[in-house]
């Protein structure tokens, strides 16, 4: 079920969260939105290796489920393609943007599965660009087979960007960083 929440200055809904009901109290995850019915979402799911917690590498690689709409598709994707010291990186990187500090327009992890490129400001919007390559790409596009960049466009009020950096925060309480 998806929630709005409304911005208390025009009354009118910002953000759409997805509200689960489930006994292990998952965050809510927040869906962007861009022109076109581009939408754009990321959930931590779990540990790549839950089992080992003591290695500062393998110990914090995530399982990371992307949901992705454009042109009228939609793909979702689970795949290990950020650690939990990237999701920090990422968080900050949201936050430095939603304040106007755009110094990094880009950034970009280890396994090159997502980015995500800051692409300006539109009347009050914030206009974010979020790349897929390798598993995080759909069937229908692989990156064997099309040499072009795949991307949603999506335009974010700054409250929008707020709700994004504290679902990442509270999923990332779930699963913080091991082995440290």
């Amino acid at each position: 079920m998806l929630i709005p929440i409304i911005d208390k200055g025009t009354g009118k809904p910002e953000v759409m969260v997805k509200k689960r009901d489930n006994p292990n109290n998952f965050p809510s995850e927040v869906i962007l939105h861009g022109p076109n019915g581009n939408q754009f979402s990321i959930k931590i799911v779990n540990y790549q290796f839950p089992e080992i917690a003591h290695d500062k590498d393998d110990s914090n690689w995530l399982m990371i489920s992307t949901f992705a709409a454009i042109r009228g598709r939609s793909w979702q994707t689970i795949d290990p393609c950020l650690s939990t010291v990237e999701i920090i990186s990422l968080i900050s990187w949201i936050s430095a943007i939603k304040s106007g500090n755009e110094a990094e327009t880009e950034i970009n992890f280890v396994e090159p599965n997502l980015s995500f490129k800051f692409k300006g400001r539109n009347n009050g919007s914030i206009v974010l660009q979020v790349f897929f390559e390798l598993e995080n790409r759909p069937s229908w596009a692989p990156s064997h087979e099309v040499e072009e960049d795949l991307y949603v466009d999506l335009e974010c009020t700054p409250n929008e960007l707020e709700a994004w950096v504290e679902s990442l925060q509270q999923q990332l309480a779930k699963f913080p960083p091991r082995g440290f």
